[in-house]
């Protein structure tokens, strides 16, 4: 699938407690590189691993890895060159990565390589954490420690996007939003002042999206309305947009 047709029909990320792990699926450098370093460093942390070597659906590869790079609360690439004496770096990976940059924030993407010679100039600038295959717990301690560092940094960013997000609502926006306990609005319940002048400006701050289910209209809290209702220390249902199943995002 075309990525930008992928991510307009699959924009909404579940952000699991999860690490998306993008590298060759080569046999040899899986079990040296996966096996003996990425996994150990990984089951360091609280992060589940996503590694889609064994969790292909049917033959939708790129499908797979491209909703695992979004919904992933970090992804980690492990660009070193691999083959032997002609050694490449693999462009599959530098592909995926690539549409992660486009993707993601800066601090959900992780780069690790055991060659950092002859890097793209435009990764180079990027940042690069350079291990050691030959020094195993050192390599295992690094990665380790720079995921855990990756999770404070987006911790407080989307802290500060809650906060931020919060102070930006009018009186109406936020009684209406505090109304809601995270549970979907219809339009037939909605006032004409909502309709006018609240719903434009949450809409606007990401905190509700729209749905239709071709019988009417019906306004969502997202993940960041949902914090924003926990910022204020207010009650908070359990989603329930899966009572909805028939309900969908206008294709506009």
């Amino acid at each position: 699938m075309y990525p930008k047709k992928f991510w307009n029909e699959f924009r909404l990320s579940k952000w699991r407690n999860s690490i998306f792990i993008g590298m060759s699926f080569d046999a040899v450098e899986v079990q040296k590189r996966y096996k003996g370093v990425i996994r150990k460093a990984v089951k360091r942390t609280s992060l589940k691993i996503r590694f889609l070597k064994w969790k292909i659906s049917g033959d939708s590869i790129p499908s797979d890895i491209m909703k695992g790079i979004i919904e992933c609360k970090l992804v980690l690439f492990d660009i070193s060159p691999m083959g032997g004496k002609t050694a490449t770096r693999n462009p599959n990976v530098m592909y995926e990565l690539g549409l992660a940059h486009t993707w993601r924030n800066p601090e959900e993407v992780i780069v690790i390589s055991d060659n950092v010679n002859d890097l793209p100039f435009d990764i180079q600038r990027l940042g690069v954490v350079k291990y050691d295959l030959k020094k195993e717990e050192q390599s295992i301690e690094k990665i380790k420690n720079t995921i855990l560092f990756r999770l404070k940094q987006i911790d407080i960013r989307e802290k500060s996007m809650v906060r931020k997000a919060a102070e930006s609502l009018t009186l109406e926006a936020y009684r209406f939003l505090i109304k809601t306990k995270g549970l979907i609005e219809h339009d037939k319940k909605l006032k004409s002042s909502d309709k006018l002048l609240t719903i434009p400006l949450l809409l606007n701050l990401g905190l509700v999206e729209l749905l239709t289910d071709g019988y009417g209209y019906g306004y969502h809290p997202t993940q960041l309305g949902r914090e924003v209702i926990r910022f204020y220390n207010k009650p908070l249902e359990k989603d329930d947009i899966e009572k909805y199943k028939t309900l969908y995002k206008p294709d506009y």
